[in-house]
This record gives C-alpha cells, structure tokens and sequence, in this order.
C-alpha cells in the first residue's frame, strides 16, 4: 500500500450533502472519488501548465499557445507538425519560435 496523506480542507454543506448522496448510491467511497479526480487533474496538467485558459482562444482568434518546455520533444514535434505546417499564420510563428529558440541556446552558452 503506498504511503498515504490526511488532507483536511473545507468544501460547501450542501455539495458535500450531495457528494455523499451519490457515493452512497455508486456503491463508492468519497476518498475513492475524490482520489480519482485529483489524479484526472494531476494527469491533465502535470505537463506544462495551464498557462494559456481556454478563454484566451475564445476571446481572440489569431491566439497562438504553444506547448510548454516541459513537454517531451516528441509531442512538440507533433505540435509543431499537426498546426504550423497546416495553417499559414503559424508560419510566422513557427519562425519566430525558431528565433527565441536560437536566443535561448545563445543565452545558455553564456552560463
């Protein structure tokens, strides 16, 4: 059994009310439930972060997210592969994403 942590926090009487309700009627414990979205969280956003919302591609259009540093090379590639080559405003992109890449090896040498 892994090592496991006691977590106390506050939540609203009425969802919690309600949260009981539906784990007694799926047979499951709040503790299994709530296990299972913190590790649904964990896995969404462990790579990167959540650093360009949803929002900021709603609100404008010509919004350009790239994947975070942390994200292996492989799925950046994919990235890269699946949308800049596609889509003619991501060409400008795609270069200056090669510029900054070039500055940040200059700027790496340096250290």
């Amino acid at each position: 059994m892994e090592k496991e942590k006691i977590v106390n926090f506050m939540i609203d009487e009425k969802l919690y009310q309600k949260l009981k309700q539906l784990a007694v009627r799926e047979n499951r414990s709040i503790k299994e439930i709530m296990q299972e979205q913190v590790a649904s969280y964990c896995k969404i956003h462990e790579e990167g972060n959540p650093q360009h919302l949803i929002s900021k591609f709603l609100e404008n259009e010509d919004f350009v997210g790239f994947p975070a540093i942390a994200i292996e090379f492989q799925n950046k590639k994919a990235y890269i592969q699946k949308n800049c080559q596609t889509d003619g405003r991501l060409n400008d992109f795609g270069k200056e994403l090669h510029g900054n890449i070039c500055q940040w090896y200059e700027e790496l040498q340096r250290l």
